[in-house]
């Protein structure tokens, strides 16, 4: 190198906040989409000032807005009702996201641990769906009984449980001896099936709590599904992108928690609000 060159990677190597690279931590992963993102003009500005902006204190301010926004739909409508339906399109969107994000932390830990994924990728999808079906087969029977909203609430406070537990498995497992470890590898994609069966079974209860007499079924189904969906989509880009490679996955699951219990307190508007809903 010149020495221009020399001294402008000093100043650049200077300027940056050390981040320790390890297995639930993958600090160089990151590096390397800035690196690569700089053949996209904007892209990689934008990856490179978001550690300023990717905080446990991010996390908290978005869980305080969800409980806004559930509270201005009261307001603005003036009903129980549509703050309950506004609450229960919230926690779908962030249970999707939640849920899709637990799978691509089990996914990239496996990786760590074990130096390899394409052959453990089906049988973690798998588990997961198992999950979904067993949850969406015993909401299904709940919602038929007439649970709602106690039922709803309990299970998200389950989900907003998971995302920690998850970690502490996780860092449990990746402290073990390697012998251990290895014995581990085929129980590891069981550790997503307890946040599946909670998703799954609050779908069916979300319906009971979103429809309205005037409704269609089949237009809550797909309001529903179209907000998990959309809350799938955004948690995998920002859980893979952002809070994996900047947070850790220790500090990204925290947020995850964070995030689930603003959801369970938005249900407190509706559940304190006069009136029942229609």
């Amino acid at each position: 190198l010149s020495r221009d060159r020399a001294d402008a990677l000093d100043s650049a190597v200077a300027r940056t906040d050390p981040q320790l690279n390890t297995d639930l931590s993958p600090a160089c992963y990151y590096m390397g989409l800035i690196l690569w993102s700089r053949q996209l003009e904007g892209i990689s500005s934008v990856l490179g000032g978001a550690p300023r902006f990717v905080t446990l204190a991010s996390a908290a301010v978005i869980a305080l807005a969800a409980v806004a926004l559930v509270a201005a739909a009261r307001l603005r409508r003036g009903g129980r009702s549509s703050s309950l339906r506004a609450a229960t399109l919230t926690a779908i969107f962030v249970v999707g996201g939640t849920e899709i994000s637990l799978d691509v932390a089990s996914i990239m830990a496996f990786q760590s641990f074990y130096g390899y994924v394409y052959g453990r990728i089906a049988l973690m999808v798998a588990a997961f769906m198992a999950g979904l079906a067993m949850g969406g087969i015993a909401g299904a029977r709940a919602a038929a009984r007439g649970a709602a909203l106690g039922a709803f609430a309990l299970q998200q406070w389950g989900i907003a449980l998971v995302p920690v537990h998850f970690a502490w498995a996780v860092a449990t497992i990746g402290a073990m001896p390697p012998e251990a470890l290895s014995a581990w590898s085929s129980f590891f994609p069981l550790l997503v099936v307890g946040s599946a069966v909670l998703a799954g079974a609050q779908f069916p209860l979300a319906a009971s709590l979103y429809r309205t007499r005037n409704d269609e079924a089949g237009i809550v189904a797909g309001r529903l599904y179209g907000a998990d969906l959309v809350g799938a989509a955004a948690g995998a880009t920002l859980t893979a992108v952002f809070l994996l490679p900047i947070l850790g996955l220790v500090h990204a699951m925290i947020a995850l928690s964070i995030l689930n219990l603003g959801v369970l307190v938005a249900f407190a508007v509706p559940a304190l609000s006069p009136g029942r809903a229609s």
